[in-house]
């Protein structure tokens, strides 16, 4: 595209691996139109990761948001989260002990014992679903069948509302239109 001078932006949706975003790689798509990209994150869980064989780590995807800040017209600011299960505690983490996420979306998972927010002056808009028959994740906390010791559902979203300097009190509006 940049020999042929093609001038036109472009995104990649359908997602990168977060350990190919090296600074080659990532300086030749914004030198050819990139504005946007995502990155699949398939699971927080080391083990599985290595079953499916995929290289996704912790470090590997604070390396790749740390490459993709250098590149201003690939748009990083407004980077989410969106993590089902595994991939939902890996969110979880990247989002409570780094700056990578401006929100998440977290189904069937919460935060981790010892995993909490750790940077109060990142806040992260936290949308959390969680079953209450949840057998992999405790919806009432504690150790998972994978070995994390896993927070109770609602205080999860506490300690984020706290985090977040949410108000704690549910603000109910009835409308009768």
């Amino acid at each position: 595209m940049v020999r042929q001078n093609v001038k036109m932006t472009w995104d990649c949706t359908n997602g990168v691996i977060a350990a190919s975003c090296t600074d080659e790689i990532v300086a030749a798509a914004a030198e050819s139109g990139c504005i946007g990209l995502n990155i699949g994150m398939e699971s927080g869980n080391p083990e599985i990761l290595k079953k499916i064989k995929k290289p996704g780590k912790v470090r590997n995807f604070l390396r790749a948001a740390d490459i993709l800040r250098k590149y201003p017209q690939i748009n990083a600011s407004k980077v989410f989260g969106i993590g089902y299960s595994n991939g939902a505690g890996m969110v979880q983490i990247l989002a409570a002990e780094s700056d990578l996420f401006q929100g998440i979306a977290a189904f069937a998972t919460n935060l981790i014992h010892g995993r909490e927010p750790k940077n109060k002056e990142h806040k992260v808009m936290v949308l959390q679903f969680h079953g209450m028959r949840d057998l992999v994740i405790p919806y009432n906390g504690g150790l998972s069948i994978q070995g994390h010791v896993f927070v109770d559902a609602e205080e999860s979203a506490r300690i984020w509302a706290e985090h977040n300097e949410c108000n704690l009190e549910p603000s109910v509006k009835i409308s009768l239109d």
